[in-house]
């Protein structure tokens, strides 16, 4: 006998998704008399549940008219891998590789809650210093190069979420809307951190969809800096970057 459930509905779709999600490895889809069919349920209602999901991003509609898993599913799936110690390890060992070659500090951050949140600090020794995940105070996303880069490519509904759950920037980042705009044409932000003492660069990682997965920054003392040095330096970070969008 079925357990109770406090709210049946839930239950239903949650079911459903469960059939997407784990039913159909080859990811065909299922049209909603199958799917019907497969919970004991009239068709009207299984319909009613995926218009549902659909418009919450858990149900998309593939090109041939049947339903499989949304946006937010993968969105789920990728989130506990790019977590996970197999990833990091290989963005890990990325790091180290291309610290042999510059010498200087990096950092991978990624978005967590939108938080500004560290998933892997290196040495120029190649020694890692965190490998945890790490929140830092909000106001860093506006305050450094990687939390800029976040910010800038990020999208518009996600920058309003950002902007009110981390404040307003006005007071680290001046004119912000403009520098956003320019970060996104150039694909890279440089950035002077007057309360360390140090200057940073920062570029975009993305996945195969070109969704954000984090930004890759390198921290390194002033004096060190010169127009060839800051482009070889630039040069590895992108390399990097596209390394590990690859992973």
């Amino acid at each position: 006998m079925e357990k109770d459930v406090p709210v049946k509905s839930l239950k239903k779709a949650l079911d459903l998704l469960s059939i997407l999600l784990f039913q159909d490895p080859e990811e065909k889809g299922f049209s909603v008399k199958t799917l019907a069919e497969k919970l004991g349920l009239p068709a009207n209602s299984v319909h009613n549940l995926l218009k549902t999901m659909a418009v919450c991003g858990y149900v998309e509609k593939n090109g041939e008219g049947r339903y499989t898993c949304g946006n937010v599913c993968r969105r789920i799936a990728f989130k506990n891998y790019q977590t996970g110690n197999g990833f990091r390890d290989r963005v890990i060992d990325i790091m180290r590789r291309t610290i042999a070659r510059i010498n200087e500090a990096m950092v991978f951050c990624i978005l967590e809650n939108n938080v500004w949140t560290s998933l892997v600090k290196a040495e120029p020794a190649g020694r890692i210093v965190k490998v945890d995940m790490e929140q830092v105070e909000r106001f860093y996303l506006y305050e450094t190069a990687t939390g800029r880069i976040l910010y800038s490519f990020s999208s518009p509904e996600k920058r309003a979420v950002l902007l009110r759950e981390n404040g307003t920037p006005d007071a680290f980042w001046p004119d912000f809307e403009k520098d956003s705009l320019r970060i996104r044409e150039q694909g890279e932000c440089s950035l002077m951190r007057t309360r360390y003492g140090v200057f940073s660069f920062a570029v975009p990682v993305f996945d195969h969809d070109h969704n954000l997965l984090g930004a890759l920054g390198i921290y390194c003392l002033p004096q060190s800096c010169s127009a060839e040095r800051n482009q070889f330096l630039l040069e590895n970070l992108k390399l990097a970057a596209k390394e590990i969008s690859g992973i």
